[in-house]
């Protein structure tokens, strides 16, 4: 695997989560959770790729990702939750370095992990053709 900064990490796991949205999206009938989730990540994921200077963008391994229907639902809160911790690791990274980045990295940490309280249990209930 190629190496990465913690930065693009966590980009790039915000790409897979969105794939993942997308894939779930295409698999369920209640698409109207999965929309509202898709719309708010859409949003956030291009106003912070601006805001912190996003310079590279990896391919995803879909062929990684797609998983059978019956684990889609688990796969997406794990994905979640795994770009929960890559962002507590780049808030940490930041708060060592001092200054003021932890408060630019803080938001996206908090993000994630609000937003996934609010809609994990939601999701683990929609419906998978």
């Amino acid at each position: 695997m190629t190496k990465y900064n913690i930065k693009e990490k966590v980009f790039k796991t915000w790409d897979e989560l969105y794939f993942l949205l997308e894939l779930t999206s295409s698999k369920t009938n209640d698409k109207e959770v999965i929309m509202e989730i898709m719309k708010t990540q859409l949003s956030k994921k291009e106003s912070w790729e601006l805001f912190y200077e996003r310079k590279e963008w990896h391919p995803i391994n879909e062929s990684q990702l797609q998983t059978n229907s019956t684990n889609i639902l688990k796969t997406l809160i794990l994905k979640w939750e795994e770009l929960i911790i890559e962002s507590y690791f780049y808030l940490q990274q930041a708060r060592k370095s001092g200054g003021t980045l932890g408060h630019k990295i803080g938001p996206i940490w908090s993000f994630h992990k609000r937003e996934k309280e609010k809609y994990e249990n939601i999701i683990l209930k929609l419906n998978i053709l």
